[in-house]
């Protein structure tokens, strides 16, 4: 199925980057495209259901309290000395990021599609974490 056929992906990728958290989460979101191939359908049905077993559980996989600190990034970048709310923030948001990646990492058994991910937010951050 091209972009073309069917929904109105424009459309969809402007509604769901609605709740994005952060700016990069928006334009991951505004960047998604219809899925290609049966193995991406497949890894997708498979993270899915990995994930509904993990809530089933009580073991919920979020990033719900992550901010978007960019802007607070880019004034300490440039040297600018940052407030305690600021800092304060940024810190929440890194641990937030952080605990979801070891949660990835400790369920890597039994939920390995899902846990496939952790290295991403790894790497989130550190980029992040970076002051």
């Amino acid at each position: 199925m091209s972009e073309g056929d069917g929904l109105d992906w424009s459309a969809v990728r402007t509604h769901i980057a609605k709740y994005a958290q952060t700016s990069n989460g928006r334009e991951v979101l505004l960047s998604l495209r219809p899925l290609q191939t049966l193995s991406e359908v497949h890894w997708s049905l498979e993270a899915i259901t990995e994930n509904n077993v993990l809530d089933s559980e009580g073991k919920n996989l979020t990033l719900k309290g992550v901010h978007d600190f960019s802007a607070h990034m880019s004034r300490a970048a440039i040297g600018v000395v940052l407030e305690n709310k600021e800092l304060l923030l940024i810190a929440n948001s890194v641990e937030q990021i952080s605990q979801t990646a070891r949660t990835l990492f400790r369920i890597r058994k039994t939920a390995p599609t899902l846990a496939s991910l952790e290295p991403e937010l790894d790497e989130a951050t550190l980029t992040a974490g970076e002051l």
